[in-house]
């Protein structure tokens, strides 16, 4: 960071004291020779200092400008997407003419790299939850990301509904704290634990396990799960036994396979 003026007078200064052969320099005065030349190089190398730092800041942003082609600049670039407006090629690179974040509506984002292929899950955000593209914005993102890419970059950008979750499990419980408790609280961590899953993350069977064993009046180790199936689509169920990411980025409750008639509980 450049140093002021004055600071620098002051190093001088004391650099001037510190030397015997300059003992000479001796007037008081603030128009004496000596001292004049002091401020000049103060002030010159206070204003070389000040030239330094936005040298550095500029070559910092074009290192910046430059890093494409990373998970980070593509996730970044992908947040960046306004809907409804056009790039433009200024000061030799495709960007908005005016940044809008109104028109910035995509909120979840994942990026990674299958084999060369850059693939971008992306959704919008209702209710603190994602929620697809609908057509006509998906395929403006994907032309958007199609002209930003490094040359030569593989691309496929997707926004999906929510992968449906089919979930079969029985439930032990103390039967002194009553069914309809339990079953509400059993009903709301469940929601809660997939809800919390980060975007494109993984729904792993043992933490949602951990997450009702959890629950006051749930008897340790007696959740037992009968299924777990997951469906993208209209494609067909597949059971999971461990974990599962979803094609999304993110899960739901089936309604079809609602959890007040898919969660059985036995009462110890």
């Amino acid at each position: 960071m450049a140093r002021d003026t004055e600071t620098i007078y002051q190093e001088l200064l004391a650099e001037k004291q510190a030397r015997p052969e300059l003992n000479q320099l001796n007037s008081p005065s603030n128009t004496a020779i000596w001292q004049y030349w002091l401020r000049i190089f103060a002030q010159l190398f206070s204003w070389f200092e000040e030239k330094q730092d936005d040298f550095k800041i500029e070559i910092q942003q074009v290192i910046d400008d430059n890093q494409f082609g990373t998970f980070e600049w593509w996730t970044a670039k992908i947040r960046s997407f306004q809907y409804g407006d056009v790039l433009q090629f200024i000061n030799n690179k495709y960007q908005y003419a005016a940044t809008d974040p109104d028109k910035q509506i995509v909120h979840f984002v994942s990026v990674t790299d299958e084999r060369g292929l850059v693939k971008v899950k992306a959704a919008k955000i209702n209710n603190d939850r994602p929620e697809a593209l609908n057509p006509d914005e998906a395929a403006a993102l994907l032309s958007y990301a199609r002209e930003i890419r490094p040359p030569g970059t593989r691309l496929a950008v997707e926004s999906l509904p929510a992968d449906k979750l089919k979930t079969r499990i029985r439930v032990h419980y103390n039967a002194q704290i009553g069914l309809a408790t339990v079953r509400q609280q059993v009903e709301s961590t469940y929601v809660n634990y997939i809800n919390n899953i980060i975007f494109d993350g993984i729904y792993y069977i043992n933490r949602m396990i951990d997450s009702l064993q959890s629950i006051p009046g749930v008897i340790d180790e007696q959740v037992e799960v009968i299924e777990l199936a997951v469906k993208q689509g209209t494609d067909p169920y597949v059971q999971f036994t461990s974990k599962y990411q979803a094609k999304s980025g993110y899960f739901e409750v089936d309604p079809d396979w609602p959890l007040s008639n898919t969660i059985e509980y036995v009462a110890l």
